[in-house]
């Protein structure tokens, strides 16, 4: 904002106008993404296998969850200005010490994210999920490796356990196909 902007917003009182309209701008968004996913999950065939939530069931309830949730956060917001003068904070909250944010970091988390998407399939989850979740620890700044290590291969048994072999969805085994 410049300083004439900045002027005017003290005189008139509407210095947050613009963070205020951001959450509502996002909140629209929600609601959009909301009405895409109902949209999408309405569409889908009917399964093979006849069923009383069917192919679109959960699709759909979550849609429907984003629309109002997107609309209660909406009006909360619109309401809340007639409230207080400014509750959006206009510069957010400094980093912690010793944990700080950066924009390396989360694009360092998403690209090791979209790798592991793509390598998936070949190299199979047992393999392929360790080492992602030590990447992801190393990029967080832990750096105790019997501690990633351990954290790694634990993490990658309790959801090979949990998902493989309690509720059958079936994993991508790569190389290790009729191994395990």
């Amino acid at each position: 904002m410049t300083a004439q902007g900045e002027e005017r917003a003290r005189k008139t009182g509407s210095s947050n106008f613009m963070e205020k309209s951001k959450d509502v701008g996002v909140a629209i968004g929600v609601v959009v993404i909301g009405v895409v996913f109902l949209t999408s999950a309405l569409m889908l065939p009917p399964g093979s296998i006849r069923a009383p939530i069917g192919p679109s069931g959960i699709p759909a309830a979550v849609g429907i969850l984003l629309v109002i949730g997107g609309v209660a956060l909406a009006l909360r917001r619109v309401i809340s200005w007639h409230r207080t003068p400014a509750t959006v904070p206009n510069e957010g909250s400094a980093d912690l010490e010793r944990y700080p944010s950066s924009f390396i970091r989360v694009v360092l988390i998403w690209a090791v994210c979209l790798v592991y998407a793509i390598l998936l399939p070949w190299v199979g989850f047992v393999l392929l999920t360790p080492v992602l979740i030590a990447a992801l620890l190393w990029i967080l700044s832990f750096r105790r490796i019997r501690d990633v290590v351990i954290i790694a291969i634990s993490a990658t048994v309790v959801m090979y356990v949990l998902f493989d072999i309690l509720l059958a969805v079936r994993l991508p085994h790569g190389p290790l196909t009729g191994v395990i």
